[in-house]
């Protein structure tokens, strides 16, 4: 998406959905049980597996857009934004106020204004743990 330089890019979870070969084939390989009671939902994956929590994959589709249009420079604070405490809360919400004013108003593309400087100086401080942000959840 990035290579492409999407326009509004997206994510979502897959479903192996019934009478499907790749149903098979997500079974076989032990990501899907057959006797899942799971629907579809775009909250949700469907697949489970062995090296990433249920919770990992929902931050990715949440900050996959973030790590596509924003550039490089951003993503130690969206990987750090993953994270479910006070820092991570403060930095998803900075970011996606970034992303509101540098892309989403811009038409899906990046314009920053040369404001990258100080936006990255507002994460940095976001970083440090302090009384401003409150405790952890």
């Amino acid at each position: 998406n990035r290579e492409a330089d999407v326009q509004y890019p997206n994510a979502g979870f897959f479903f192996p959905f019934e009478g499907t070969k790749l149903r098979e084939v997500s079974i076989e390989q032990g990501l899907f049980s057959n006797e899942s009671t799971r629907v579809f939902t775009h909250t949700r994956p469907a697949l489970q597996f062995p090296n990433l929590t249920e919770r990992e994959l929902i931050e990715m589709k949440n900050t996959f857009v973030l790590y596509v249009k924003l550039p490089e420079a951003y993503h130690e604070f969206i990987k750090r934004s993953e994270t479910d405490d006070a820092i991570g809360h403060a930095l998803r919400t900075c970011l996606l106020a970034i992303f509101e004013s540098c892309v989403w108003k811009n038409e899906g593309w990046f314009q920053d204004d040369g404001r990258m400087e100080i936006n990255l100086k507002e994460l940095e401080a976001l970083m440090q743990p302090g009384p401003m942000l409150g405790p952890d959840p």
